[in-house]
């Protein structure tokens, strides 16, 4: 494939500026017109059945199912539509009753492509990878959903144990009915767990081959830094991961993996997949230094916290304790001036007081007529 690559790009490059682009053009209807003629592979009909069997229970575009919660990620953008490309690949979606586009202005004349993200590899990736990596004994998907790299790897490797580890029940049914209908059952094994649980621990610790196609990014509070970590810890040393887009991934991949993605490989290369179809992926290998190393941070981390912990509890115990003394101080204030007040004075009192007070100036000349002031005020007291 490499090489086949390579000439074309050397007879493109051979030609005049000026017929390269209607040689493009010339190359790109010639091809569309060749992919309709050519047969597929035997692996590549499967794939195709099991994506018609799974299209029979997962409407376009295939991202989720109905009652699935999913969390964009904050990077991504405000309108985005989750897709599934291994069930829903373009050419799938154009003959369904699902857009790929949309009005801009309700005018119908700025028509907009709709930014969408894929949940899964597409059948092109998957035959590629297991065509670069398949000399594994145990390979483990985590967040595995319709199940399509547990399908692709049992077609096309020799692996003797092939695990998808999947929260969702519902995901976890789909799955099993379509190994039991493909008769995968002797290979592909599903497991409805989280993917920090114990169990799923054990697995990992058996795996030669984990992959991790963007499981937690879109289904996790925190990014999935939780889970990855986990997963990580518990990886077997000498085994491989295959990651994509680590730029999304919340932690520090170098200090649980050492990266052996080919590194700018030439097109007629043995690795010209990493720069070409597998371009957003990365693998990595988890050596027992990096696993020792992981495995000493988070003991760190953890008595860290612990004694942070610690440290805040006895703040708050003396918190909690200055308070408590501070409201019994007010408390006894209280208690000392409500002591010392005066009784409070009734409305009989300060009738007697003002009746008191005209008693003392009836002998002025000022006119007042006080006596028939104090015969209303006796009244007004009874």
């Amino acid at each position: 494939m490499g090489v086949a690559k390579t000439r074309f790009l050397d007879v493109y490059n051979s030609l005049p500026e000026e017929y390269r682009c209607r040689f493009a053009r010339w190359v790109g209807g010639f091809a569309e017109g060749e992919i309709d003629s050519l047969a597929p592979t035997q692996t590549e009909e499967t794939l195709i059945q099991i994506a018609d069997t799974l299209r029979m229970d997962i409407e376009p575009p295939g991202g989720k199912l109905p009652n699935e919660i999913t969390r964009k990620p904050e990077n991504e953008e405000e309108e985005v539509v989750e897709v599934d490309e291994f069930l829903y690949p373009d050419q799938v979606l154009k003959i369904t009753d699902f857009s790929t586009s949309e009005c801009g202005d309700c005018k119908s004349k700025n028509i907009n492509d709709l930014e969408m993200v894929s949940h899964s590899m597409s059948q092109d990736e998957l035959t590629v990878l297991f065509d670069e990596i398949n000399d594994f004994e145990v390979m483990v998907d985590i967040g595995s959903r319709t199940g399509c790299i547990l399908y692709a790897a049992h077609l096309m490797t020799k692996a003797k144990e092939i695990v998808g580890i999947e929260i969702d029940e519902e995901w976890c049914k789909i799955q099993n009915r379509v190994v039991e209908k493909f008769q995968m059952e002797d290979r592909i094994k599903i497991v409805n767990e989280d993917a920090k649980s114990e169990k799923s621990k054990e697995i990992l610790r058996k795996a030669d081959l984990t992959i991790m196609n963007n499981p937690f990014q879109w289904f996790s509070k925190d990014n999935g830094k939780k889970d990855f970590e986990c997963i990580l810890q518990s990886l077997k040393p000498g085994s491989r991961v295959l990651l994509c887009h680590i730029e999304e991934i919340p932690i520090l991949l170098d200090r649980y993996l050492e990266e052996m993605t080919p590194e700018s490989p030439p097109l007629n290369g043995p690795d010209h997949a990493w720069a070409d179809e597998l371009k957003a992926f990365r693998i990595m290998e988890a050596t027992e230094e990096m696993i020792r190393r992981s495995e000493e941070a988070a003991k760190i981390e953890e008595i860290t916290e612990q004694t942070w912990r610690e440290t805040a509890q006895v703040q708050i115990e003396e918190f909690n304790a200055s308070r408590k003394k501070q409201l019994e101080n007010l408390s006894d204030l209280i208690s000392e001036n409500a002591e010392k007040a005066p009784a409070p004075i009734t409305k009989e009192d300060q009738f007697s007081n003002i009746i008191e007070l005209i008693d003392l100036q009836r002998d002025s000349n000022d006119g007042v007529d006080r006596s028939r002031m104090r015969q209303v005020l006796l009244q007004m007291k009874h």
